[in-house]
């Protein structure tokens, strides 16, 4: 099923950006799709709704935590054999969290596709998921939120956030607290990547120089063993 939702004229390429679906057995993904082939180019995000830090209940910055902890690479590989691997086919692949979703996002060369979602099928099935990451991270993160003390515009955004929403968790810091980040532990990050990152809220983005068909059929193939 396809959906035209734009269409624009560029010079003399045409763009079109569609909304299609990816079937499984339990779910229908919605796929938002613009083709561009002034480049051999592709950017695909797995964007997964409802699992930003809207989902932080029990401990502030959990869902950005998370997403530094999918940032790097999988258990197999670790972290620098997985940078390393992606560098050398020049892919690019990150995590990120927002207020309300969670994004898996990869970009690459046209020829490299099938390699690229291989690796992003890895990340998913193996998140490098050990407590020397989680002590990595969280390292960095409260090197980061120390930083952030003396910083007044930061304070203040957090303050007045507490004030307007206070009682919600929209009122807390979505990157957290030093006092939060503490205490978060391997087993959260995995309970969040379980109860977030499933299928049931996945929205896939693919643009760039690629035929939506084929890649549909090779994007079903992770999406229905995740």
């Amino acid at each position: 099923m396809k959906y035209i939702v734009t269409l624009l004229i560029l010079g003399q390429i045409l763009m079109a950006t569609t909304i299609e679906y990816i079937e499984t057995n339990t779910s229908k993904v919605p796929v938002v799709y613009e083709s561009d082939t002034r480049l051999p180019l592709v950017t695909m995000q797995f964007t997964f709704t409802n699992s930003g830090s809207v989902t932080d209940i029990k401990k502030a910055g959990l869902a950005k935590f998370s997403s530094k902890v999918m940032s790097e690479g999988t258990k197999t590989l670790g972290s620098a054999a997985f940078a390393e691997a992606l560098e050398a086919k020049a892919i690019h692949i990150s995590a990120s969290s927002g207020s309300e979703t969670f994004v898996v996002e990869m970009s690459c060369l046209k020829e490299e596709f099938d390699e690229a979602l291989g690796y992003i099928d890895a990340l998913l099935k193996d998140p490098n998921f050990s407590e020397e990451t989680i002590n990595k991270v969280k390292t960095m993160t409260l090197g980061s939120l120390s930083s952030k003390e003396n910083d007044f515009d930061y304070v203040a955004s957090n303050e007045l956030k507490a004030i307007l929403f206070e009682g919600s968790v929209l009122g807390q810091p979505s990157s957290g607290t030093i006092e939060s980040v503490k205490t978060i532990e391997l087993r959260d990050v995995e309970e969040f990547v379980k109860s977030n990152l499933v299928k049931e809220k996945l929205i896939v983005v693919i643009g760039g120089d690629i035929d939506i068909v084929s890649a549909k059929t090779k994007i079903a193939k992770v999406i229905e063993t995740k």
